[in-house]
């Protein structure tokens, strides 16, 4: 029988924040359902999207898991000049 080794280990997982603006998104300046592509695949539930400094509700956007990006999509209107940040783990 092989011995089973279970060295110790923890999980890291890393913060990523996306600095965007409005017109990163696709579609019409002041529209809702405009997408954000984000830069990672993949990032965990407990993701924070502010719209210029204000903290969306999860029911005001909709994330997408796709296989080679992961997207937002707004179900609130996104201006061309507005910031956007989101915050999560990957």
């Amino acid at each position: 029988m092989c011995p089973v080794i279970t060295p110790p280990f923890v999980l890291v997982s890393h913060l990523a924040t996306e600095n965007k603006s409005g017109s990163d998104c696709s579609g019409t300046d002041g529209a809702t359902g405009r997408v954000l592509t984000l830069a990672n695949t993949r990032p965990s539930s407990n993701e924070r999207v502010c719209l210029d400094g204000l903290r969306l509700k999860n029911t005001q956007y909709t994330i997408s898991h796709l296989g080679s990006s992961s997207t937002i999509t707004f179900s609130v209107a996104v201006y061309d000049t507005k910031n956007i940040v989101v915050d999560y783990f990957i």
